[in-house]
């Protein structure tokens, strides 16, 4: 974009796993190497606020009306078991999470060429059955207080 590769990227957006996974790929294609990508809204507290429709089943806890990851969760279940090449950092970041991605490779084509069995993988991923917990531990997802400096995220982001 504007000539030049892209040292970071935000994706947030229509909260389908299939659409951040084509995000992810446009990003990464015109990513840095060195560069990051962060996923938002990826890390579910409760199976309700997973629903691919918004303000679909209420929240289990009340105070959590109005948290939506739609099924982007899956998303991070993908890139994790189909691109190990990848430092995928998750952090409990409030509400709904964040996942910085590094160690990015603009000339991979495996999303690409598999996108559609990808696709039909993550959407046959059910997360009632996988359990919040089991995911969390999975995705590792990390306390964000674990990176209390700047200095200790990068470091992270370079691993």
């Amino acid at each position: 974009m504007l000539g030049s590769a892209l040292d970071f990227t935000f994706l947030d957006g229509m909260h389908h796993c299939e659409f951040l996974l084509r995000d992810f790929m446009n990003a990464e294609r015109h990513s840095a190497p060195f560069g990051v990508i962060a996923l938002h809204d990826c890390i579910p507290v409760e199976i309700p606020m997973t629903d691919r429709t918004q303000n679909g089943t209420p929240p289990i806890a009340p105070h959590r009306g109005g948290w939506w990851t739609g099924d982007v969760w899956r998303t991070v279940l993908a890139l994790k078991r189909h691109r190990t090449d990848l430092n995928i950092l998750c952090l409990d970041s409030a509400p709904t999470g964040l996942v910085l991605i590094s160690r990015l490779d603009p000339t991979s084509t495996l999303l690409n060429d598999r996108y559609e069995s990808i696709v039909n993988d993550m959407l046959a991923m059910d997360l009632a059955t996988m359990t919040v917990a089991k995911f969390m531990q999975e995705v590792d997802v990390t306390p964000t207080a674990a990176y209390h400096s700047p200095g200790s995220l990068a470091a992270a982001l370079r691993r």
